[in-house]
Order: C-alpha cells, then sequence, then structure tokens
C-alpha cells in the first residue's frame, strides 16, 4: 500500500516498511542520512524485486509509522 504523504511518482526507489511503500528518491536519502545510505548501497542478490523500474528495498524490523516519519523529515522538514 502506498504511503500518500511519501509517494513521488517520479522517484526512483521504494522503500517497504510493514504493509507500507514509500516511493522517494534514493540519492536525497544517501546524502540526508549514512544510515540509509549503507543501506541502500548494500550488496542485493541476483533477484532484485521492482516495482515500476524503481528497485523495492524492505525495511525489515522497522514500523512504518518511524519511517514515515524520518522520511517526512527528510523531504518536508521540520514543522
Amino acid at each position: 500500500m502506498a504511503h500518500s504523504d511519501v509517494w513521488f511518482d517520479d522517484g526512483n526507489v521504494v522503500l517497504a516498511a510493514g504493509g507500507q511503500a514509500f516511493r522517494v528518491y534514493k540519492g536525497l536519502l544517501s546524502k540526508s542520512s549514512a544510515i540509509l545510505a549503507e543501506r541502500l548501497s548494500a550488496p542485493r542478490s541476483t533477484v532484485v524485486e521492482k516495482f515500476e523500474d524503481c528497485d523495492v528495498v524492505r525495511l525489515r524490523g522497522d514500523h512504518p509509522v518511524d519511517v514515515s516519519r524520518v522520511l517526512e523529515v527528510i523531504f518536508y522538514g521540520l514543522e
């Protein structure tokens, strides 16, 4: 299920956590967070899950509310 607040139609990576999906920009995530940069650059198996030509990165163990809050700060700033 796409998360309506953090879903960019032209994004180039999909993060999935707990049944929620977030389509965002890999470069901006990598510049904003060393942890996400490491996660996004980690070697992946030859079988890569895709959604509309975007790699899907599964964030196992991360709660979707937590992922949403972090992404909202990265993409929209603090309110």
